[in-house]
């Protein structure tokens, strides 16, 4: 195969698409982070740091939910703080929050959500 030479193809314009459907955005603009904290918890502080900067990647919102609010919450989670859950309730990650990990699982969460959606 004959490659040409990346000077001859800078001036080179190549033909771009238009995105024409929508529905899949749509499903996109529906994801969030539920970060489960409580007050005075340096764990926790860390955590929305790195939940944060996931949702940035994912162009999502974070929801904080303090713990203390919410009975079932509180039962659920008084010893696993800080949680991130996805909208559906399914733990992402907990206790130590780590960005790479946090991303994976809620970029699968993500694609999931708009892919059941979908059918």
């Amino acid at each position: 195969m004959n490659w040409a030479k990346p000077s001859t193809l800078a001036g080179t314009q190549w033909p771009r698409r238009k995105c024409t459907s929508t529905s899949g955005l749509r499903d996109l603009n529906t994801f969030f982070l539920e970060f489960v904290t409580r007050d005075r918890c340096p764990l926790c502080r860390d955590g929305e740091q790195v939940a944060r900067r996931v949702a940035r990647w994912l162009r999502c919102p974070v929801i904080a939910v303090q713990v203390e609010d919410d009975d079932d919450l509180l039962r659920e989670f008084a010893l696993r703080i800080p949680v991130v859950r996805d909208p559906s309730g399914q733990v992402l990650d907990e206790g130590r929050i780590e960005f790479g990990v946090l991303l994976r699982r809620a970029l699968m969460a993500r694609l999931q959500t708009v892919f059941t959606r979908r059918t």
